[in-house]
């Protein structure tokens, strides 16, 4: 057993370094590998997260939009409504307060229905604003993790 001193080592075996070397190497890849396609499962994570907010913005804004018609409606209608009970009174010529009273009542109506509808309005825009807030941070943490993915 002269042969063997007791001690192994690499530089003895140049084929079974270069193995190990390789191995990891590989090794090392693999993990990077895994790394990245964790990254890119948490990027189509993120991505997922921004279309369904830009989505809900899309419908807030849709809503708002249609909000905004209804009102311009309600005024189209009270301005109808007021001119038609004005010219059927000045044809009747009925008496100033019954007139009066009607076209108050016509405001009133109008003045509730359009601050109702200015408070849905409001509180729209604000959750919109909100939702576009979480996009700016979607679209912030989806650079970050490209610029990961791209180290």
């Amino acid at each position: 057993m002269a042969w063997f001193s007791g001690k192994v080592s690499l530089g003895n075996f140049p084929d079974l370094a270069g193995a190990v070397n390789k191995l990891q190497e590989m090794i090392e890849l693999e993990k990077v590998k895994m790394e990245m396609k964790m990254m890119e499962a948490a990027l189509q994570g993120a991505a997922r997260q921004a279309q369904a907010k830009a989505d809900e913005i899309a419908k807030f804004m849709n809503e708002n939009e249609q909000l905004k018609s209804a009102i311009e409606d309600l005024k189209v209608y009270a301005l109808t409504k007021e001119r038609d009970t004005l010219r059927r009174e000045q044809n009747k010529k009925s008496d100033a307060a019954a007139l009066l009273k009607e076209k108050d009542e016509i405001i009133n109506q109008v003045m509730a229905e359009g601050e109702e509808l200015s408070k849905k309005q409001a509180a729209q825009e604000g959750q919109i604003r909100k939702l576009r807030a979480q996009i700016r941070e979607f679209e912030e943490e989806k650079k970050g993790l490209i610029t990961k993915l791209q180290l």
